[in-house]
């Protein structure tokens, strides 16, 4: 049998042979053409490689800081020097009259914007950050200080159209935890502030202050008078039905924008000698550098974190 299917198999390995005799050489120049071609764009597409700049692997925290530098830097920002008011205190010295240095920033971010206050105090090595997030209707309020004896928190949240505020404190022998009434006319003090700013507008009006200093929801009466030692001035004042002042501003208006904006001439916080008036940022953050160091040696601060002795 094996001899008999060879004779019938020849002529189809002698045609395989034939074939591949004649198609191999082919094939062989085919390939290596193709192999050539990838080649070159390999190598084309190396070349482009390196010709781009190379741009390093990002770490998380890069790839954070890049989120963050979308927002850019505050859309405005200001700088003030509180000191004694020399001209109400005749006993006081420039040089020494000095108290605080005080920077109001606004940032606006997609959807709301914040408010910001910093600021630090010339001795004790006291600082306090205020910051108010304003989202529509939402509100939300952060007070911290800081001192060598021990930091405190102050929180509140609420909307502008309740007539409550929910607040939490740290920095006490325990969270503090509060529900406090107000109105439904409900303002902080840096949106109330803003307020001041958008324009020569007067004030007659009574609202309900979210006042961090007191912990409080306080009940208080804005008017503007015409400013007696500044001319082409108005100021306007912020005080508790007791009488006692929370905040004075004295703004002049914009002479390019006088409906819309105003600049702010000095600013007062409280009753007493003390105003704060403008300066440069330069001028800021040289005091700031210089003012912002614990004058409290440092076993008073670790005695003062003891939970017994706060």
């Amino acid at each position: 049998m094996g001899d008999t299917a060879m004779p019938k198999a020849l002529p189809a390995i002698l045609t395989g042979a034939l074939a591949g005799f004649i198609i191999g050489p082919f094939a062989c120049v085919v390939a290596t053409r193709m192999a050539l071609e990838e080649a070159t764009l390999e190598g084309q597409a190396a070349v482009e490689a390196a010709a781009r700049p190379t741009t390093p692997a990002r770490s998380w925290l890069g790839e954070v800081l890049d989120h963050l530098e979308v927002f850019g830097p505050p859309a405005d920002a200001q700088y003030f020097l509180l000191a004694r008011d020399l001209e109400s205190d005749e006993d006081a010295d420039a040089e020494d009259s000095t108290l605080a240095v005080v920077a109001l920033r606004r940032l606006d971010r997609p959807g709301h914007r914040l408010l910001e206050r910093e600021v630090v105090f010339r001795e004790g090595g006291v600082r306090i950050h205020h910051t108010e997030r304003i989202d529509g209707n939402a509100r939300r309020l952060v007070w911290r200080e800081f001192a060598p004896r021990g930091p405190r928190t102050w929180m509140a949240e609420w909307r502008d159209d309740a007539d409550a505020v929910r607040t939490v404190g740290y920095g006490w022998d325990r969270p503090v935890h509060e529900r406090l009434e107000g109105t439904d006319a409900m303002v902080g003090p840096l949106e109330l502030l803003e307020r001041l700013e958008s324009g020569a507008a007067r004030f007659d009006v009574d609202l309900s202050l979210v006042d961090p200093t007191a912990a409080a929801v306080e009940a208080v009466q804005v008017r503007t008078v015409d400013s007696v030692e500044r001319a082409e001035c108005a100021a306007t004042t912020v005080r508790r039905t007791d009488g006692s002042l929370v905040l004075e501003a004295v703004l002049r208006a914009d002479a390019a924008h006088p409906e819309t904006a105003s600049s702010i001439e000095t600013l007062r916080f409280h009753d007493g000698a003390a105003v704060a008036t403008p300066i440069d940022e330069s001028e800021y953050l040289r005091r700031r550098r210089r003012w912002k160091v614990d004058t409290v040696p440092a076993h008073e601060a670790v005695l003062a974190i003891v939970p017994d002795r706060r």
